[in-house]
């Protein structure tokens, strides 16, 4: 039994230095994993902080990223906010670009958002992911915008951000 445990320890050890070492899983947290942790920060910026758009163009095919964007706006200054989290740092800063300031609806996490692309067929090589409320839309209107790339033939998928669900796809002409 000994001896069968040390073959395998051998075997596995063989695979590790030709292989190397395995690949996380994950590069960071979900969209909505952070989100604790930035709406505190962004309260702490201005108490009536809106949260009205996310973003990350640094995203993996299971929903994960290293880094995330939210974008805040308080109607009581009329000045917004980009809170980023990484792994291990959340920061604050001011910014006087940006025009969105209607909050955004309730969403699904970005795992979930960036299963429901692949199934409807996102394609590209420069995955990145937003959530955003159109000007003039309803909170209900709130959408995923998952897209592939931006090279031609690479897809976009937007979907129900509250539900998930599968809304259009649409294929970048270059």
């Amino acid at each position: 039994m000994i001896h069968r445990a040390r073959v395998l320890l051998l075997i596995a050890g063989s695979g590790m230095a030709i292989l190397g070492p395995l690949p996380a899983l994950a590069e960071g947290p979900t969209a909505r994993a952070a989100l604790p942790q930035v709406l505190a920060k962004a309260k702490e910026w201005q108490p009536d902080a809106a949260l009205v758009h996310l973003s990350t163009t640094k995203v993996q095919a299971h929903g994960s990223a290293s880094e995330w964007k939210y974008s805040f706006y308080s109607p009581a200054t009329k000045k917004r906010c980009v809170v980023t989290a990484r792994p291990g740092s959340v920061t604050v800063k001011e910014v006087t670009l940006g025009s969105d300031t209607e909050p955004l609806g309730d969403f699904v996490d970005s795992d979930k958002a960036a299963e429901v692309a692949a199934r409807n067929g996102l394609k590209g090589k420069e995955p990145s992911m937003s959530v955003l409320r159109p000007g003039g839309a309803p909170a209900s209107g709130t959408r995923w915008l998952v897209t592939g790339g931006f090279e031609a033939g690479d897809t976009t998928v937007t979907l129900d951000a509250r539900t998930g669900a599968f809304q259009v796809r649409s294929v970048i002409d270059n």
